[in-house]
């Protein structure tokens, strides 16, 4: 299960310092995607992001029971975007 989501917004329009990091649970060893499922990683943090929308899922390591934030998508926005 997916317990908390925080993000930090890039400091400045077009900049790619925004970040997000997931806090989730379960029995086994889990992995992490901000993209809907389209790639996963091991870790949790999720650093050098862009302004926009951003779907976070959490599945254990080789595929097993994904699951989506209920709060999806996350949004990063920049200060100074149109």
């Amino acid at each position: 299960a997916i317990s908390n989501v925080s993000s930090s917004n890039p400091t400045a329009c077009g900049l790619t310092n925004g970040s997000i990091q997931i806090t989730a649970t379960g029995y086994g060893l889990l992995e992490y995607s901000i993209n809907g499922g389209a790639t996963w990683q091991s870790s949790a943090l999720f650093n050098n992001l862009a302004e926009g929308s951003y779907q976070v899922w959490v599945r254990f390591v080789g595929g097993g029971c994904p699951v989506n934030y209920g709060a999806n998508p996350i949004v990063l926005d920049a200060p100074g975007s149109p």
